[in-house]
Parts: C-alpha cells; structure tokens; sequence
C-alpha cells in the first residue's frame, strides 16, 4: 500500500476530483465530509493546528481518505477529523466501498510507523458507519485501547412520495395542529417562500438569516462572533456554488418572519439551523417552518430530513426517529485512551 500524508491545506483542492468521486460509494457520504465544507471550516478555525490528511492507495487506486488534523486535548497529542462539534455534525474516516478492511488496515499501518500522536479521537461517526463496525476490533487486535460510546443522536424523518402521506404517517393531533396553522397563514396573511439561488442574494439572505437566528432565542444572540460569520459566509457561497445550500425564508406580508439554513445533499435535505421573528409568534412561524421545509423536500424527491445533532423535542412532532452517532477513541494504552 502507498500511504500518503498530507499537510498543506492546498490538499483540498489537489484531491478535489478524487475525493468526489470516492464519496458516492462511502458508506457514510455527507456534505460535512465534501472538501467544500472541510476547506471552509479548515479556513477559518485550524488556528494554526497542523493537517494531517491521509490518503491510502494500491497499485494508484485510492482505497480511501482519514480526513485529519493533530490537536491537543488535556496534554495529549491527538488526532482528530478536521471540523468542530460546535458546527459539525456528522465525520467519518472514507473508505472505498468493498475495501474498508484494506482501508483501515492501512490506516492502522500508517499509525504504527508514525509516534507524533498519543490519542486518536474520532467523533459523531453514524452507526451505520463501516468506521465503527471494524475498526474498534482491528485496533484492539493490534495491540490499542480502545473506547466506543454513543455521545448524540440525530433525528431524521424517512419520506414518503406526497405531502399527503407525510401528514397521514403523524399522530392525529400533529396532523391536524400542522393542517390548521397551515390553513390560518394561507387565509390570513399574503406569505410566500423563497430559497436563495445566487450569488447576488446571497449576501442580503445571510444577513437575514443571522438577525432571524439571534432573534429568535435570547440564549442564541451570542453564538454569532466574527469567526462564526466568517465561516458561514465562505461556507454558504462554497455550498451555493456546488449546488448544496438550501437558505429559505418564510416571507409574510411582504417581510422575512423565519428562515431555514439547510444543505441539500443527495438524497437528503439536512436542517442545520433556522430562526425566526418572535413577532410573528401568532402563526407559529417556527414550526411553519420547518414543515414548509419538508414539504419541499418531498416535492424535490428527497428520501429523508435529517434534523442533524440533537434530541430537543421538537423534532420528534415531526416524526422523527433517531439515528445514533458514536465517538471511538484509539490509545496507546488504557491511561491515554481515557484522558
């Protein structure tokens, strides 16, 4: 095998092709895990950490890409995936499908030779993930403490084909909740929505969308410091020129009462975040808006709505069900792996 580390952040771009056409066939193809939004996050918040990108081959084929940076945690030296908890959802080492096990062995491989790391700690990996179905064995077989805890759920809606039978998968009274708001703002407001397509609205739209967010929650006024800014203006023009970003508004009588930031990736339309004006509080234009969201995404002919980390109790009126994400820590020994 043919390991190759990566620490310039022009890594990006160099892989770019590679690295998309390696996605589709991962098992856990995201956007979080595009060069896109690695890049942008990569931009704003590598505050001088070095990369680590590691790309395993064999006879020139890619069998795969561990996605990495080194850190510190609590004096360790630790590898981890590029991207932060507090704006990431889902990461994930890629394998080629059909060769995680060469994959991952090669990473294992690539980890004996290399002593520049104490801890690697690998988050919010999906269940479904090859990652953490083979890797945990195959480390503790050569020899490393290993850990594995679920540390998060993300609730996600499978959709039908209609609106209609969307609305009938819901418990009787969400059903006719959602129905009748539904019903008042058509009969009681001129509303319309609008999704941000170019680049021309797009600066206008973010600026509404961070006044929507702070707005709508007291406690969320303060997440918007200037590096937060900066991320999601690279990241949402990033997102819009690959055709991913999904910004849409709520419009009532003529004026922006909620907005939902969101990805639209594959087969899945991803709600990362949303605020809205709590004026308009009398429609119930948090919960218009995500429904509206869904039913687009049911008319775009997406197969899920994934509401991304977090069990706050809204999602489940929703119909959601959870899905289980994992944080697998690999040690030298039993001391390291558990800081």
């Amino acid at each position: 095998m043919d390991i190759a580390v990566y620490t310039n952040d022009e890594a990006f771009r160099t892989l770019h092709d590679q690295w998309h056409a390696l996605l589709p066939t991962s098992a856990t193809n995201t956007v979080f895990s595009t060069p896109e939004w690695l890049e942008s996050w990569w931009q704003v918040f590598s505050l001088g950490r070095p990369l680590h990108l590691v790309t395993i081959r064999r006879d020139g084929a890619l069998l795969g890409i561990a996605p990495l940076m080194q850190s510190t945690d609590n004096g360790r030296r630790c590898r981890c995936f590029i991207g932060g908890l507090d704006v990431s959802d889902y990461f994930d080492l890629l394998p080629q499908a059909g060769h995680e096990e060469d994959f991952l062995s090669g990473f294992l491989d690539h980890l004996a030779v290399d002593s520049d790391w104490d801890v690697v700690d690998l988050h919010s990996i999906c269940a479904c993930s090859p990652t953490l179905r083979l890797l945990p064995d195959m480390a503790r077989a050569r020899g490393y403490a290993v850990s594995v805890r679920q540390e998060e759920v993300c609730p996600v809606v499978h959709l039908p084909p209609s609106w209609e039978e969307y609305l009938e998968s819901l418990n009787k009274k969400q059903r006719h909740e959602l129905r009748r708001k539904l019903r008042r703002l058509q009969a009681e407001t001129l509303w319309s929505w609008h999704t941000v397509r170019t680049a021309d609205e797009l600066p206008q739209g973010l600026a509404d969308f961070f006044e929507l967010h702070a707005r709508s929650s007291s406690n969320k006024a303060g997440f918007w410091d200037d590096a937060r800014r900066t991320f999601f203006r690279l990241n949402a023009e990033s997102m819009l020129r690959a055709g991913w970003l999904h910004l849409s508004f709520l419009e009532i009588n003529g004026k922006r009462a909620a907005a939902i930031y969101a990805y639209d990736y594959g087969d899945t339309l991803s709600l990362y975040n949303s605020g809205y004006d709590p004026a308009q509080g009398y429609y119930s234009v948090g919960v218009l808006l995500v429904a509206l969201g869904i039913q687009e995404a049911i008319g775009a002919g997406k197969q899920r709505f994934d509401f991304l980390r977090g069990s706050e109790p809204y999602k489940y009126t929703f119909g959601a069900q959870d899905t289980a994400v994992f944080n697998v820590v690999i040690g030298k020994n039993d001391a390291s792996c558990q800081g």
